[in-house]
């Protein structure tokens, strides 16, 4: 364990707290209870500003050691040291089930896998200002939660790369009715084609309707943003997370042995629609490794993170593992300056095409 003097903190130890670091990077910040008996709902509801600027200050904390057990105490707790304004999860990609009130799964997938780096709902026009994790059965081997500091991220791009991405944006695209992932109407929450084509044209998604269950979606988004309050810049997209390159390779030989490119259940592209070549995702996803930042759950954890500031995955493991997430404030592009110009007209397409503004 790693003591450092830590800023805008100084008086935590009159609360009854102690503050530190686990690693050299300082995400996340850890608090941690002095006595048993400290009363961590108490102290959250009186502390709200503190926790908000800690966050915003170092990108995460951990809240370790304290009786936040269950989740109905986690939505409390987060309800109460960050907000109950809660935001959304939308147009999913991946299955997790809501358990109860605002929580919900984590990401439901293999075991064995890695899940990539992200920011949480980065493609769509609003996003989650905060993300919350709860850990309430910590996996035998394995299982952390990986942080990536999108700051750094944006400084260690290739500059090339960078100015391509900054340009340009990133495509995405994804395909339904082929059998893969979740069928449209429950990734979108829609209950027909006509509510599609309403949601796609609120959002800025351009869709393609093949015939009645098989569609293609096309939508422009950002790579970079800069940071509403800090005003730094951020690496901020799914263009590694989506892409084909970046898929394991038996998944990848499996899709395109089933599957055209332009059929993959999920792709990206640059925002021009051109192709983004091997070398790039790789170069991202070897930055992306190398800029992990990882520590191994203990019970109970509670980490909350900027979700714009903070990226986050999976890794793999073994045993039990149940970690629980909540999200608060969402954020709409309109409120970061520099991005508008990435959101076009949708285009619905089918028996005839019209541009929706």
């Amino acid at each position: 364990m790693m003591v450092n003097e830590i800023r805008n903190v100084a008086n935590l130890i009159e609360q009854g707290l102690e503050s530190y670091f686990i690693n050299q990077q300082q995400l996340p910040i850890v608090l941690s209870p002095v006595n048993s008996d400290f009363d961590i709902k108490q102290w959250a509801k009186n502390s709200k500003s503190l926790i908000r600027s800690l966050v915003l200050e170092y990108g995460g904390v951990l809240f370790r050691g304290f009786d936040i057990v269950g989740t109905d105490n986690f939505e409390q707790f987060v309800s109460t040291a960050i907000s109950s304004d809660w935001g959304k999860y939308q147009e999913k990609a991946t299955p997790r089930s809501h358990v109860k009130g605002k929580v919900f799964t984590a990401t439901e997938y293999l075991n064995d896998r890695v899940i990539l780096p992200h920011n949480e709902n980065s493609y769509v026009k609003s996003w989650p200002g905060y993300i919350a994790f709860y850990a309430q059965v910590v996996a035998e081997t394995g299982g952390e939660t990986p942080l990536i500091d999108c700051r750094e991220m944006y400084k260690k791009i290739p500059s090339e790369i960078l100015a391509e991405f900054s340009e340009k944006g990133v495509e995405y695209v994804r395909n339904y009715g082929y059998g893969m992932g979740l069928p449209w109407k429950e990734a979108y929450a829609v209950s027909d084609r006509d509510e599609m084509n309403h949601y796609c044209a609120e959002n800025n998604i351009s869709i393609k309707w093949i015939d009645d269950d098989k569609i293609q979606l096309r939508s422009r988004r950002w790579a970079v943003i800069t940071h509403p309050a800090t005003k730094e810049k951020l690496w901020f997209n799914h263009g590694v997370f989506f892409n084909m390159y970046a898929l394991e390779e038996e998944l990848k030989s499996l899709f395109l042995s089933c599957y055209g490119e332009d059929e993959l259940p999920y792709n990206t592209y640059y925002g021009d629609g051109s192709k983004i070549e091997k070398s790039t995702i790789d170069t991202l996803l070897k930055l992306y490794e190398t800029q992990k930042i990882k520590y191994p759950y203990e019970e109970n954890d509670v980490l909350i993170l900027d979700n714009m500031r903070v990226a986050h995955g999976r890794e793999a493991f073994t045993g039990e593992r149940q970690v629980y997430v909540a999200m608060m404030e969402q954020v709409s592009y309109e409120t970061i300056e520099g991005i508008s110009h990435f959101i076009e007209p949708a285009l619905i397409s089918g028996d005839e095409d019209v541009l929706v503004f």
